[in-house]
């Protein structure tokens, strides 16, 4: 049999892309990925909106967009921690309790000091 003039048959696809150089730079962008649709599937199954995810994680909505988007390979892991970070917190934590804007009747009753009486019938 004449010897084969491809080197690359019988070699794995990650065997080529480190002839090439360029294992490092595909393997980065495929963990991107998988991280970018893990983390949108967390955001779907705990019913969490990007801006939501914004707030949290104390960014803006752009910068989730481009942690969203597969193809954007501009994230940082400190970012891709945040992320996963803002996601396991519950969506409002004791430390982020909103004030009401009037004030409950036992809120006020209380304030003043007066007692409400049962009334017999």
């Amino acid at each position: 049999m004449a010897p084969r003039k491809n080197k690359h048959i019988g070699s794995s696809f990650d065997d080529y892309l480190k002839e090439e150089g360029d294992f490092e730079k595909f393997e980065a962008a495929a963990i991107k990925r998988a991280v970018a649709f893990k983390i949108a599937h967390q955001m779907k199954a705990k019913n969490v909106t990007a801006t939501a995810l914004a707030v949290r994680m104390k960014t803006s909505r752009s910068q989730i967009d481009r942690l969203l988007n597969p193809n954007d390979g501009n994230v940082t892991l400190k970012t891709l921690e945040k992320a996963a970070l803002a996601l396991r917190q519950p969506a409002r934590s004791p430390a982020h309790k909103t004030r009401r804007a009037t004030p409950r009747k036992s809120a006020v009753k209380k304030s003043v000091g007066l007692r409400t009486v049962a009334k017999k019938r």
